[in-house]
């Protein structure tokens, strides 16, 4: 019966063994992929509170990604060369239009899209303080098919994650803005205050095209639907 007994629990304690080497351990979320998720939870949470203003909802955006992304960086990583010759008062100004271009842009990506989601899956140590934190975004109205993306996450000076870029798709949008400035700054005498208003006209645009959907058009619009058919 002994014999018995220690047999079974043998045979038992090698079944259990054998399950969990064939059971998938869950990889430890680093705390640097802990600060992508909740930062992105907490932008559709305030993306999408009806229970406040649409006024509300903006403004709570606005603070959480002024706190998460490293704009002051983003700034001087945008102009490039020609911050250098900028003055103070245009590099301030720029900065506060480019922050109003970020805040709309995303929010007319993500706001108002309840079923979609991004989940944080992996991340990559490029270099100390310098992470690269994979994700995927599904439930888009714009895709079927799951979006990879990523966030690029580096250390301020006091330690702290901050966002400093986005890749959707493989195209790193910072790194495309710089681009795209440079080859404005180039075409307009190098001027910056020229591309701060362009910045400002792209944000009343993204601006009207949150309200529109979330309004609809203004009283009196005509589609291009209803001119056609009055034709």
């Amino acid at each position: 019966m002994l014999n018995t007994l220690f047999s079974g629990r043998r045979a038992a304690a090698l079944a259990m063994a054998l399950a969990l080497m064939q059971t998938p351990i869950a990889q430890a979320v680093t705390p640097t992929e802990a600060f992508v998720q909740s930062s992105i939870d907490q932008g559709y949470a305030f993306l999408n509170d009806s229970a406040v203003s649409a006024e509300q909802r903006t403004a709570n955006f606005r603070q959480l990604l002024l706190r998460i992304v490293d704009m002051k960086r983003l700034v001087l990583f945008t102009l490039g060369p020609y911050a250098r010759g900028a003055s103070q008062e245009q590099i301030d100004n720029f900065e506060r239009a480019l922050s109003d271009f970020v805040v709309a842009a995303f929010q007319h990506e993500l706001g108002g899209s309840l079923g979609e989601k991004i989940t944080v899956t992996n991340s990559t140590v490029r270099a100390a303080g310098d992470v690269i934190v994979a994700a995927k975004l599904t439930g888009s109205a714009r895709s079927k098919a799951p979006l990879d993306i990523a966030f690029r996450v580096l250390k301020t000076a006091n330690g702290a994650d901050i966002i400093f870029d986005l890749q959707v798709e493989g195209v790193w949008i910072a790194l495309t803005q710089r681009e795209d400035f440079s080859g404005w700054l180039q075409q307009h005498h190098r001027d910056i205050s020229t591309l701060t208003a362009e910045l400002n006209k792209r944000t009343q645009s993204l601006i009207d095209r949150i309200a529109t959907a979330r309004n609809g058009p203004p009283k009196g619009a005509r589609t291009h639907n209803s001119a056609s058919a009055q034709r």
